[in-house]
């Protein structure tokens, strides 16, 4: 005797596989949007440490006394690092711009030809701010792209004398 399948017996693998496949897409999208989200968020993370390192690298490779200064470039919050290279005035300015922590550095003279887009572009940050705790001490506060935050409390030792 010869066993009828049923119209249901031969749909059914099919709708079962299909039903897998989905899960397993819809797990897939989830889980890189996931990943990606936990990535951009440690590279903003990075980005403010970064940039609170190196500000504080910039500041023990221009600590001599009145060559550090905060001020403003172009109507934004900027440090000023003064330096001086074969009698030539040199100037750097580290200032937030467009999203991004900027630096500057052109011969004094020719500052009046920059702009706030004249600066390399740094790191991703959208927000510096700077704070002088006491003569000797100044705070750094770095805001990134996903408003992580980092900061830095710099010792300017040249202040203090």
């Amino acid at each position: 005797m010869v066993k009828k399948r049923t119209r249901i017996s031969d749909v059914f693998p099919v709708i079962l596989f299909l039903v897998f496949t989905l899960s397993v897409l819809c797990f897939v999208v989830f889980s890189v949007k996931l990943y990606r989200k936990v990535v951009d968020q440690a590279e903003s993370v990075l980005d403010t440490d970064i940039a609170a390192r190196y500000m504080v690298e910039k500041f023990r490779s221009h600590d001599e006394l009145g060559h550090i200064e905060l001020t403003e470039f172009m109507g934004h919050e900027a440090v000023r690092l003064d330096k001086e290279v074969k009698n030539v005035p040199y100037v750097t300015y580290i200032y937030v711009y467009d999203g991004y922590l900027r630096e500057l550095y052109t011969p004094e003279s020719d500052l009046s030809l920059c702009d706030e887009d004249s600066g390399t572009e740094i790191l991703e940050i959208s927000e510096m701010s700077a704070e002088k705790l006491s003569d000797n001490l100044i705070k750094f506060r770095f805001t990134g792209a996903e408003n992580s935050t980092s900061e830095a409390v710099v010792s300017v030792k040249s202040e203090g004398e």
